[in-house]
């Protein structure tokens, strides 16, 4: 007789929180910031478009990659933000095909 050996899975699956965001979320938002800066500057500096008109165009991804992940990404749970986009698109259905009725025995 020998010890039995059970794998199990004891682990934490928490994916870690950094920022108050949890995953790797707070990336997007540091690319779509660095994303936001280099087109200021490419407007600013090297296409010499007006100052406010630079940052009204270049503050456009920030903005909404902050508010894609806050109003569908954080705190929800996986997939979320796919099913909200396909409920707007196709309704509250469960296929997008559109059903007939069945034909009657005439």
């Amino acid at each position: 007789m020998g010890v039995t050996i059970t794998d199990t899975n004891s682990g934490n699956d928490s994916k870690g929180e950094a920022f108050g965001l949890s995953g790797n979320q707070y990336l997007y938002i540091v690319i779509a910031f660095v994303i936001s800066l280099g087109l200021f500057l490419i407007l600013h500096l090297l296409l010499c478009c007006h100052f406010l008109g630079s940052i009204v165009i270049a503050i456009g991804p920030f903005v909404m990659t902050t508010a894609y992940i806050l109003c569908l990404k954080c705190d929800k749970p996986d997939g979320y933000d796919r099913d909200y986009v396909e409920n707007l698109i196709y309704g509250a259905h469960w296929t997008s095909r559109i059903k007939t009725p069945p034909k009657g025995d005439n």
